[in-house]
């Protein structure tokens, strides 16, 4: 089940308007109007983030008078670290990366998890793996990245960039390696 709040913006004069129609659209749960930048904020539930979208979202945005929706998937604060991180609860079943290793969501979570864990807040450095960019391993894992160049030196093409890399690691070593 995915859960999100929706931020509605809409042409002057027509928010009451607006507010009745969004309450007719499936899967609203709550809509409130509101002062500030946005006009409406609306609750909305779906069984998943494709559901939310087309069966929800894609046809509050064709309603006569709405100019503008921010959509905002809500992930319990005691959720696992991937669906924090990702913003949204996903089949742990469902194969979610293929390549290198074909993962499924299940399978992810107990990685970044582990990783997040033994790595315990401390700055990490993540070499070239087959599984994912480094990036989206120190996302996932919400690890603290080590330089500023958060991609293997396999990658730093420059000598400039690779003499940056080298002082940056000499003046602060990352405390972690995942390789």
């Amino acid at each position: 089940m995915v859960s999100a709040y929706i931020l509605i913006q809409t042409e002057v004069g027509k928010a009451g308007h607006v507010t009745e129609m969004v309450r007719g659209i499936e899967g609203i749960v709550s809509v409130d109007p509101v002062t500030g930048p946005y006009d409406i904020v609306a609750r909305a539930e779906a069984q998943d983030l494709d559901l939310l979208a087309k069966g929800t979202v894609m046809p509050m945005q064709e309603l006569d008078g709405i100019t503008r929706t921010l959509t905002m998937p809500a992930v319990p604060v005691n959720a696992p670290l991937l669906e924090r991180r990702l913003g949204f609860t996903p089949n742990s079943r469902d194969l979610c990366c293929t390549g290198a290793a074909d993962l499924t969501y299940g399978e992810l979570s107990t990685f970044v998890t582990a990783l997040h864990e033994a790595t315990d807040g401390r700055t990490a450095y993540v070499d070239y793996t087959a599984l994912m960019p480094s990036s989206a391993i120190y996302f996932l894992a919400d690890l603290k990245v080590g330089t500023s160049m958060p991609e293997p030196t396999m990658f730093l093409w420059f000598k400039s960039d690779v003499d940056t890399f080298r002082r940056q690691l000499r003046a602060a070593p990352p405390e972690c390696t995942v390789a």
